[in-house]
């Protein structure tokens, strides 16, 4: 029998699926279908946004976005990255990292897709594992200097971009006039006044 099953997993998600042995648990025996660094946490460039995520693994470590690449840091010897500050401390509090939430995933299976969005918030979504389970992730938070403010990031298209903005497009339409040519009264001589052309923009 399918009944709702409350799942807490990491990053502060709860996850309401049916009941199908759906568990939080490390999966080593998983192959991911993203290799590589988590490229898919940054922004698509070009961008002034700020952003920086855990490493996965080490307390120690962390990824900064440089032109939509997550590119691994290290924390000086004796400090451990803080996530909410985005800054190196010398508080082993902060060293802790949850085993990620690893559940089953419909379009999953076999790589079909690399990423699946989540039903639930625009920031989480997971990572597609080959034998059709997916890891529960959520982009980060950017920080926008030029506001000095904090953006959300929701994901899109296989990356963590800032929410679509409304955008107005501005299109030209051009009109042509031309005057019929006049004659003279004798009716010999006849000229034609020139063509204007003018644009008006109109906003659609």
């Amino acid at each position: 029998m399918n009944i709702p099953s409350f799942i807490f997993c990491a990053l502060g998600l709860t996850l309401v699926t049916l009941r199908v042995d759906a568990q939080c648990s490390s999966c080593s025996s998983c192959i991911s279908c993203v290799v590589g660094p988590p490229d898919y946490l940054c922004p698509t460039p070009p961008t002034t946004l700020e952003v920086y995520a855990p490493h996965e693994s080490y307390c120690t470590r962390f990824y900064k976005c440089v032109n939509g690449k997550a590119v691994e840091g290290r924390c000086p010897s004796g400090t451990f990255f803080n996530p909410l500050q985005n800054v190196c401390c010398p508080d082993k509090s902060l060293c802790y990292r949850s085993n990620p939430c690893v559940m089953p995933v419909p379009g999953c299976a076999n790589c079909a897709n690399k990423f699946v969005n989540s039903e639930l918030m625009a920031s989480a979504f997971f990572v597609c594992n080959c034998d059709g389970t997916g890891v529960t992730t959520q982009c980060p938070t950017a920080f926008d200097p030029c506001s000095n403010s904090t953006v959300t990031l929701e994901f899109v298209n296989g990356n963590c971009d800032p929410a679509a903005l409304t955008t107005t497009t501005t299109t030209e339409a051009t009109t042509t006039t031309t005057e019929a040519p006049t004659t003279t009264a004798a009716g010999t001589t006849t000229t034609e006044t020139g063509t204007t052309t003018t644009a008006a923009p109109t906003v659609k």
